[in-house]
């Protein structure tokens, strides 16, 4: 099971919307879109109360975050925040350092 931190701020701020949308009861999804190692990826973030039968259920804190297979190799070792800066303001999703090398490395 993958392992994920979310930060003070991100909880609060989960807390908020869930309290706003009367969804307090609910679950968080992270979904990973497209890109790749290289490009980066894209890290969806949702409420929902309706896991996949494939789904990992994950605890975090007071959470339970739902990831599909594909996603979950992706998400560990994530710190997921909220941040508020200049540019803007949403979540966050940060993860270590991987060991491998991207493909575009390789030399034949």
């Amino acid at each position: 099971m993958p392992k994920i931190h979310i930060t003070p701020s991100g909880l609060e701020k989960i807390r908020q919307i869930r309290r706003c949308q009367g969804k307090e009861d609910w679950g968080l999804r992270i979904h990973i879109k497209g890109g790749g190692i290289c490009a980066g990826f894209e890290y969806l973030i949702a409420l929902d109360n309706d896991p996949e039968p494939t789904d990992m259920v994950c605890p975090v804190e007071e959470l339970t975050v739902y990831l599909s297979p594909e996603s979950a190799e992706f998400v560990e070792g994530a710190t997921i925040d909220y941040k508020v800066t200049p540019e803007g303001e949403g979540f966050v999703v940060d993860l270590p350092p991987r060991e491998h090398a991207c493909c575009c490395e390789r030399t034949s």
